[in-house]
């Protein structure tokens, strides 16, 4: 009996500190700064909880998410309408030089890629061609010559 309530006495006070540490973690989101002199063991158990559910309502998890991974790992939650049209490898030259995009269009694409490259990095910037490229916007590295 007294070894169960040796392990119930070690796993509350566990589970406290993963609390406290988890309200840290909130205060921290909310504020947008760290604070290092953070303490919650002058708190009680039940203003402890009240205190985590409201910063886990006040903290917008889904905003912090997009802001990290900027949108790109979102989960799609519409429906493709008209997808393009697969491409066949073995278009003519002339289907491929008139499905080319425009100078227009080139100067904007680029300009896009170097906002992206100096903003956001090599990888989002390229991830961007790469789209592009996969929608048929572009041509594929195979198909310019």
């Amino acid at each position: 009996m007294e070894a169960l309530q040796d392990a119930l006495v070690t796993a509350k006070a566990t589970a406290r500190k993963d609390r406290e540490g988890h309200l840290g973690v909130l205060t921290t989101l909310r504020n947008g700064k760290v604070d290092k002199d953070l303490s919650f063991a002058q708190l009680t158990d039940e203003v402890l909880t009240a205190e985590m559910q409201k910063l886990s309502s006040e903290v917008d998890m889904a905003k912090i998410v997009d802001k990290l991974g900027d949108g790109m790992s979102r989960e799609p939650t519409g429906t493709v309408v008209a997808p393009n049209a697969i491409r066949d490898d073995k278009q003519s030259e002339q289907n491929q030089k008139s499905s080319l995009p425009s100078v227009e269009t080139l100067v904007q694409i680029q300009e896009q890629y170097y906002k992206l490259l100096f903003s956001k990095g090599t990888q989002t910037a390229d991830a961007y061609i790469k789209r592009l490229q996969m929608e048929g916007k572009l041509p594929q590295d195979s198909e310019i010559k």
